[in-house]
């Protein structure tokens, strides 16, 4: 699923003796720049309030400039206003219909507001236009996932602002018994895999604690030595032929019966699906291994919102830091206040 929202074409501004400046490959007015400025400023500072009210002054005063259409959807969907953003990417289209930002923008828009067949087509547009782009991998894999939904009458649109139980929970409820806490967790070395670093182990390590703080004592973790011992098995493998989905930042997998979850296997490749592409970052690897100790903790569905940990699995591209979101915390919290009810047997997560 497409983690990527819109990215802002901020101003390069070069305003020294020009009364105008350039901002993508328009021109706007001095007195204009100066609030794309502004807002570029507060978004930095993830003051989106702050940079809405600016840029929406800068489209005030040069209202036909497309870059300026975007860059307010962009910290719009920041804000949740996602109708906001589907106004003002429609109207950059409407002044360059071939403006491939705004078609990237108005997509996730579409999906927030559970209007998938319009995500679909607007993700195939972006395609279409930019052939090339670095992020192509999660716009295809967005329209795959989508299109899958369709099919499968998965919830489209929100069920509840705060969390995404509902999203999370449509094959059942696979929270793992208050009697087999602390869950025991085993961490494979991955020495000897071509792109396994040491640090990765740790980051799993890491992301495991994350998931129980962020439980609020719901959910309970101690590390065993030995694979046979775990509740969860944790291991690494560049071999996508195993993979569920070949083209997945990781796997996780839950065997379940009727009395509840038996055991859960995650699997993360160390190298990217494309031979050439560059190393897989930190980052990346934080974000697959947060999005896919969720699934195994109970989570089978992914959240509607961008923002969540389990919006998506994660690529191997990414080089923003990953954190559990206060959405992704209530999930969790709220899930393991249910019991376990399993409406697809062995449901798996990949």
């Amino acid at each position: 699923m497409l983690t990527a929202a819109v990215s802002l074409l901020f101003c390069a501004a070069c305003p020294a003796q020009n009364s105008v400046v350039k901002v993508g490959s328009s021109v706007i007015p001095e007195e204009t720049a100066r609030y794309v400025e502004v807002g570029e400023l507060c978004a930095a500072k993830r003051d989106y309030k702050g940079a809405v009210t600016a840029f929406r002054e800068a489209v005030k005063r040069s209202p036909d400039v497309p870059e300026l259409h975007v860059n307010l959807a962009g910290v719009l969907i920041r804000t949740g206003d996602y109708a906001g953003v589907v106004e003002e990417c429609n109207k950059a289209i409407a002044l360059r219909p071939n403006d491939p930002m705004a078609w990237s923008g108005i997509g996730p828009a579409y999906q927030m507001l559970g209007q998938n067949a319009k995500a679909i087509a607007a993700y195939k547009k972006f395609i279409e236009l930019a052939p090339k782009d670095p992020n192509r991998p999660r716009y295809e894999q967005a329209i795959k996932e989508l299109e899958a939904d369709l099919k499968s009458g998965k919830p489209q649109a929100d069920s509840d602002p705060n969390n995404y139980l509902a999203e999370v929970t449509f094959d059942g409820v696979h929270c793992w018994s208050k009697s087999k806490m602390p869950l025991k967790v085993y961490i494979a070395n991955g020495a000897g895999l071509a792109g396994y670093r040491p640090e990765f182990s740790e980051i799993m390590k890491k992301s495991f604690n994350e998931w129980a703080a962020a439980s609020n004592g719901k959910v309970s973790i101690v590390f065993v030595p030995n694979k046979k011992d775990s509740d969860i098995s944790c291991g690494w493998s560049n071999d996508r032929s195993k993979f569920v989905l070949s083209d997945e930042a990781g796997q996780s997998i839950q065997t379940t019966t009727d009395e509840g979850v038996l055991h859960a296997d995650i699997t993360i490749p160390c190298v990217p699906q494309d031979p050439a592409g560059d190393p897989i970052t930190p980052e990346a690897m934080h974000g697959t291994c947060l999005h896919e100790i969720g699934h195994a903790l109970g989570m089978h569905g992914h959240s509607l919102h961008p923002e969540d940990m389990m919006f998506a699995s994660d690529v191997s591209f990414r080089k923003s830091a990953a954190a559990l979101t206060k959405r992704d915390a209530a999930t969790i919290q709220a899930l393991y206040e249910l019991k376990f009810v399993d409406s697809k047997p062995k449901a798996k997560a990949p």
